[in-house]
């Protein structure tokens, strides 16, 4: 085979894709907004970035050289401007999600997070909007406390071995076992050794690690390698698909005992999640589908696993208009009240009972993080005694 026929058609590819790039740019109204060099003509500049793990501190750097807005990559920009907020997160607009958001789900199950028609979100949203109501949360502060008290008990066992603490890993483990409560009506396990119970923390971040990079790169393809991927990584699937495995296992025990799926979950305050998406399911379901129910639990596995920090500014007078940890506008986290409530409950708690301090490691150098779309401390060790005074 004459290797000219094939080279040829490709090297043409190339130069047409490369000479409608340039006419693209030459004809762009933004086309003087700036950035990095590489990042006006392709994607790889921001994929290594953040595939790097510290895109937030890249970020932040870009605004200060460059301005409100930059230019990160062909056709992407970040902007810093606080009026901006109001545009885009504004009641009223209609900016839907871009491609980024595809590979954030199982292929043929989009869930809120990743469902990007303005129309269908808005329609699935309000199927779950009664569930996640502070209201209906507040039923569940007796299972927050007794997950506090184990962290409490785990941090009192480490004091005593005079251990240094890894305090991500332990409030992950808490926020597990919190929203195993809520969402299946029992704890998986974490804060009773401290252990990645059924390998999902790991899959999580696996899961985290792919969908960042897949949807700046070619996320039309995630109904293409997701499947290839999770039928190279074995029986139980990687990332997403593990997580949604683990799920359909709850529900499946969940639904071996049909007498605990109520009709009417109105009077089942303290029903688990899974019971009252199952309820629903059971009583409209062309409206809340199977579906449903397992996208739900997925997602409140993925997002209600990690803590959120709390975010203060000019003593506070402004943070509620710039506080994005929860999302803005139409788009905000449901399972917001969850995390204030899984906070509230627990950091007074750390604080009245315990005294921390920074191990050498985090006081004398930089504080070391991972990010893919979460930013992530790693190996946050500290000091934990029992507090012997008010003071």
């Amino acid at each position: 085979m004459n290797i000219y026929l094939v080279a040829i058609p490709l090297v043409s590819l190339l130069l047409l894709k490369a000479v409608l790039t340039l006419f693209r740019h030459l004809r762009s109204d933004l086309r003087s907004v700036q950035g990095p060099r590489a990042a006006r003509w392709t994607l790889g500049w921001y994929t290594w970035k953040v595939w790097q793990g510290s895109f937030e501190h890249v970020n932040r750097d870009l605004h200060k050289k460059y301005g409100s807005v930059v230019r990160y990559a062909p056709n992407r920009y970040s902007l810093s401007d606080l009026e901006a907020v109001k545009v885009i997160y504004g009641l009223g607009t209609s900016f839907p999600k871009s491609p980024w958001y595809i590979p954030w789900g199982i292929p043929g199950d989009n869930n809120l997070f990743n469902e990007r028609s303005l129309a269908q979100h808005a329609h699935d949203r309000k199927q779950y909007q009664s569930t996640y109501s502070m209201s209906s949360l507040v039923n569940y502060e007796a299972y927050v406390d007794e997950c506090a008290e184990l962290l409490k008990n785990r941090l009192s066992e480490l004091c005593a071995a005079g251990q240094a603490v890894d305090m991500h890993h332990w409030l992950q483990c808490y926020a597990f076992d919190v929203i195993g409560m809520i969402t299946y009506g029992k704890r998986l396990g974490f804060l009773d050794k401290g252990e990645d119970v059924g390998n999902v923390i790991n899959a999580l971040g696996e899961s985290l690690g792919y969908s960042t990079i897949v949807g700046i790169v070619f996320p039309t393809l995630h109904d293409i390698i997701f499947p290839i991927l999770n039928f190279l990584a074995g029986s139980k699937g990687q990332g997403g698909a593990y997580v949604t495995a683990f799920t359909k296992a709850r529900i499946s025990e969940a639904q071996s005992n049909p007498k605990a799926v109520i009709l009417d979950d109105s009077d089942a305050s303290t029903q688990s999640f899974l019971m009252k998406f199952l309820a629903k399911n059971t009583s409209k379901p062309d409206a809340f589908t199977s579906s449903h129910v397992t996208t739900g639990c997925v997602v409140n596995m993925v997002a209600g696993s990690d803590t959120t920090g709390i975010c203060l500014c000019h003593g506070g007078r402004i943070a509620d208009k710039i506080s994005s940890q929860f999302g803005l506008g139409s788009r905000t986290c449901i399972g917001r009240h969850i995390s204030m409530l899984e906070m509230c409950k627990l950091i007074p708690a750390l604080v009245r009972d315990f005294e921390f301090a920074l191990d050498d490691n985090l006081l004398y150098n930089e504080w070391k993080t991972q990010n893919h779309w979460f930013v992530k401390p790693l190996d946050f060790q500290v000091w934990v005694k029992p507090r012997t005074s008010a003071g």
